[in-house]
């Protein structure tokens, strides 16, 4: 592993680092393959996870032997920070909808949105509606309502998934 070099101030910078000097050829690379790879992403979406990843690398810096596996990781991490950032869209908006459908105070009637939320909710099967409600509306992790009921973790993740599909599904058609 080569040997850390000093930097101004007292801040140790691996040499390999240097290869980055011609950042701004190295981020628009990067931005074309994870544009190629995130096809939806848009251009803010991937700079801010290349920004993300490039930071990770300089707190990781010293952990790597040489600039192509700093490279290579720096790839993964900005790929994992575009997942990461696609996760929390999907959390968004399913607090987006959670919030459509809470009546404000005072309000006697329930909205549209509310009553057609809580039809297509009604047409799920028993099982569904229970790890909808668990995991959306009381906040219980997928991995704390597996261990309660003693189910495997990916089976309950799968079920959700298919669930919060199904409910797309009759939640459209009732519009």
């Amino acid at each position: 592993m080569p040997t850390p070099s000093q930097g101004g101030g007292g801040i140790i910078i691996p040499p390999y680092l240097l290869v980055f000097t011609d950042w701004p050829r190295e981020r628009s690379r990067m931005r074309r393959q994870l544009r190629d790879v995130w096809r939806r992403a848009s251009r803010e979406d991937v700079d801010d996870a290349i920004e993300a990843a490039v930071e990770l690398l300089f707190v990781k810096a010293l952990e790597f032997p040489n600039a192509e596996i700093a490279k290579g990781w720096l790839y993964a991490a900005a790929i994992n920070c575009l997942r990461n950032e696609r996760r929390k869209s999907k959390r968004h908006k399913i607090a987006d909808l959670e919030e459509a459908t809470e009546v404000p105070d005072g309000a006697t009637m329930k909205s549209e949105k509310q009553e057609l939320l809580e039809l297509a909710m009604e047409a799920l099967s028993e099982q569904d509606r229970e790890i909808l409600l668990a995991r959306y509306m009381k906040g219980i992790s997928i991995t704390e309502y597996a261990r309660r009921y003693g189910l495997k973790y990916e089976q309950l993740k799968k079920r959700q998934q298919r669930s919060l599909k199904k409910l797309k599904l009759i939640f459209k058609k009732l519009r």
